[in-house]
């Protein structure tokens, strides 16, 4: 179990990016880890590889979290159509050709 969870919880942070399989690996890692330490509190060797299994997989889970809030409010954001992000482009002040082939500026007011 403490080698599964070493195992799961290495690819959990390798691959947080994948949706719904990193998060099986997130909580099979925590999972095997804490199998594996009280395995280990038996009598069983390879505590070591529990405890790291058990990091990994709860660092892991920490990365899936942070990325699928960031692509859940980016979503969001675009399906409202509040951009009010870093990435948001202000097309208000943004130069506009007229028919006349002269740019002036658009904005609140400007006709």
């Amino acid at each position: 179990m403490a080698v599964a969870s070493l195992v799961l919880g290495i690819t959990s942070l390798v691959f947080c990016w994948w949706g719904l399989a990193a998060l099986a690996q997130v909580v099979l890692a925590i999972t095997f880890g804490v199998i594996g330490m009280r395995r280990a509190d038996a009598g069983a060797r390879a505590q070591g590889m529990a405890v790291a299994g058990l990091v990994c997989g709860i660092v892991g889970a920490v990365a899936y979290l942070t990325l699928w809030r960031a692509d859940a409010r980016r979503r969001l954001h675009h399906l409202t159509g509040s951009c009010r992000g870093w990435y948001q482009v202000d097309r208000s002040l943004a130069p506009r050709s007229t028919p006349t082939g002269v740019n002036r500026a658009v904005g609140p007011g400007v006709p």
